[in-house]
């Protein structure tokens, strides 16, 4: 995997949940960045893989080098579920 750098835009994030996501009414992705400060980045269902998230990073999202936490976050009727922590290193300038 090709390495990811501080303030990188346009990064292509999948994160799968294991579950159908179809009807969900909100689907996010709960951050923690490295100096502990946390985010919410909306994201859609994949539309062939209806278990998977997908988010593109925009301005600010890759702002810390460090070791970031990701978490599926959906609701849907009558559910609110979180998945498995994921964990992806960005890198800094010259890393």
């Amino acid at each position: 995997m090709t390495k990811i750098y501080q303030n990188d835009v346009g990064i292509a994030l999948a994160v799968a949940t294991g579950i159908t996501l179809t009807g969900a009414t909100t689907t996010q992705l709960k951050i923690k960045k490295p100096s502990g400060v946390t985010a919410t980045w909306s994201a859609t269902i994949n539309g062939t893989n209806a278990q998977q998230l997908d988010y593109t990073t925009v301005a600010n999202d890759l702002n810390e080098a460090g070791r970031y936490f990701l978490q599926a976050f959906v609701q849907t009727a009558g559910q609110t579920l979180y998945g498995e922590t994921a964990e992806i290193d960005i890198h800094g300038a010259y890393q």
